[in-house]
């Protein structure tokens, strides 16, 4: 099979895939298709581009007037098709007007890599949302296994948990609330005999039903916000690199034009409830990002206004991509970090240092389905996180230290163009998807230890030691030059605080209600197997649901000495 022709979706590292043909393995790349195709891709010198020289792209030119700490030589290139491997084949819905497939509004790995989610994907004749755990069999095959399925239609918005144990989701009827369900091959010993014997008890209920392996249900909430009001929850996301008691597990935003968000710290207790499920503790602490808390000023549409488009969390910091008008300067989309650290003395800010990365009166204006965020380790320039914006069509950006930031590959417009995911393995290594399906691999060469700074030694550096990081940089493509940051020096409490002569904050923590429930289980048709939002069940012996009269019609011959026998007793 050739590599497809529709869009990658998603592109991630899994290190723990190992290959019998490789002495020492560096896992594989799994990718995501547009079209549903699911693909792995296992590292080797070929793909990692040990030896490019032959088949790769030269994107740095020889200087020999370089320092040899600097003379580095970036290579791009692309992974033939001989080494993809398909694993699956996901049932996307196609669109209304007959011109594809609409891609899935949630696409997500979990922090350890072994949990894959995704929804608007047809499953048991529904349109679901399904959590496939990702198996490596003895003989090195591998396979996407089924471990979660429910409608898309009952979320608003679902991610995992830290530990990757659990998915959090938001109930679209109840968006107060957060559902915290254990997945059932992550679930501990006595989280798996609960939802045994739940099972059996549904096995003794007169509708049939779908049964589901897994629980127990964690419902948190509901939460009140800044301005004292139910907290409405529209986005959520997990903590990506969970560090221990000082990090939040969520963050969760409503994308109104307040920019307000809340942070999450849920905290398993050793002691156990009386139904034998694990008991909760949940704190929440909702913030804004400008700390102005007067509401008919933020409301005034004459003041400036922020929307929240994406938030990350990784330990103790905060990413927000943001979009911002009716500002003094220019508007438009930019990033800006913060700190998010829990602990006896909770520290929760948001850097008055936004950048602008596509304003509002740019050439392509930017839609915010084109912006995606992750977390990454910048190419070569030290091991230090790094927050990574991609926008279609316009390129790479990462973003350092909550203050200073860089373009990546201003070289190649091939990849500003083309990039649609794009992940890292170790130092020298970044792997990119095009958007008419190849994957590439940029390779730094040669692979020594680094004798350069990295990105934030060189921040704050003397002039000639910057000097000679901007050489390294710019020659694998990054726009050092422009790492004193074009921000916005207006923020909102500078403009608050000018117009009302006074300063606002936000001090506010509270906590909320946590109750578990065991055995979460759907009705089914009896005749054509849908999972029921709304079940019709038989009258005469309330053993069976349908999900239309015609359903019913067509089963009753086969249901018809059932349902006498039932109605005799």
């Amino acid at each position: 099979m050739s590599v497809p022709s529709g869009t990658p979706l998603l592109l991630e590292h899994l290190p723990y895939i190992s290959h019998r043909s490789e002495s020492t393995s560096s896992g594989a790349l799994l990718i995501v298709y547009g079209s549903g195709e699911v693909g792995v891709i296992p590292l080797n010198d070929t793909t990692r581009a040990i030896r490019p020289f032959t088949t790769g792209l030269l994107l740095t030119e020889p200087d020999e007037d370089s320092s040899p700490e600097a003379r580095f030589f970036l290579y791009d290139v692309q992974i033939p098709e001989n080494e993809f491997i398909w694993v699956h084949q996901l049932q996307f819905l196609p669109r209304e007007d007959t011109s594809g497939l609409h891609p899935p509004s949630i696409l997500r790995l979990s922090p350890d890599k072994r949990y894959l989610m995704v929804s608007s994907v047809l499953h048991a004749g529904q349109e679901s949302i399904v959590v496939y755990r990702i198996m490596q069999h003895a003989s090195g095959y591998i396979q996407l296994v089924l471990a979660y399925s429910d409608l898309s239609m009952s979320f608003i918005d679902v991610c995992f948990s830290p530990d990757s144990r659990a998915i959090a989701a938001v109930p679209r009827r109840y968006p107060t609330l957060i559902f915290l369900l254990s997945l059932p091959l992550a679930a501990s010993t006595r989280e798996q005999e609960l939802v045994q014997s739940a099972q059996l008890m549904a096995e003794q209920e007169r509708v049939s039903h779908f049964a589901r392996p897994v629980g127990p249900l964690t419902v948190l909430g509901p939460a009140r916000g800044v301005f004292d009001r139910p907290l409405e929850i529209r986005r959520i996301e997990c903590n990506e690199c969970h560090m221990g008691e000082q990090s939040f597990d969520f963050i969760t935003w409503g994308g109104d034009t307040m920019a307000e968000y809340c942070l999450w710290k849920v905290a398993r207790l050793e002691a156990q409830s009386a139904s034998g499920a694990f008991e909760h503790q949940c704190c929440y602490y909702p913030r804004l990002i400008g700390n102005v808390t007067d509401e008919a000023w933020l409301m005034n549409e004459n003041n400036p206004k922020s929307t929240i488009l994406e938030a990350k969390l990784q330990d103790d910091e905060v990413l927000f991509i943001t979009k911002r008008s009716k500002f003094d300067s220019e508007g438009g989309i930019g990033m800006q970090g913060g700190i998010a650290r829990y602990g006896e003395k909770v520290d929760i800010s948001a850097s008055y240092v936004w950048y602008l990365i596509a304003g509002e009166n740019s050439a392509e204006p930017v839609h915010p389905s084109q912006v995606h965020a992750k977390w990454m380790h910048p190419l070569l320039l030290g091991n230090c996180p790094s927050s990574c914006l991609l926008l279609e069509n316009i390129g790479v950006f990462e973003f350092v230290d909550q203050g200073f930031g860089s373009a990546f590959q201003q070289k190649n417009q091939d990849f500003c163009k083309g990039v649609r995911a794009l992940t890292q393995v170790g130092e020298y290594t970044r792997f990119w998807a095009h958007k008419n399906g190849s994957v590439h691999v940029m390779s730094v060469l040669p692979h020594t230890p680094a004798k350069h700074p990295s990105w934030r030694d060189a921040v704050y550096a003397m002039k000639g030691e910057r000097e000679a990081y901007a050489e390294v940089a710019s020659r694998i493509g990054y726009s050092i030059q422009n790492i004193q940051c074009r921000y916005s020096s207006c923020a909102i409490e500078g403009l608050y605080r000018g117009k009302k002569g006074k300063k606002d904050s936000v001090i506010k923590v509270g906590r909320c209600p946590v109750d578990t429930i065991v055995g979460v289980h759907m009705y089914t048709c009896a005749m054509c197997d849908h999972a029921l939002m709304k079940p019709l069940a038989c009258q005469a012996c309330m053993r069976v649901a349908y999900c239309s009269v015609a359903c019913q019609q067509k089963h009753w011959n086969e249901h018809k000495a059932d349902c006498d026998r039932e109605a005799e007793r």
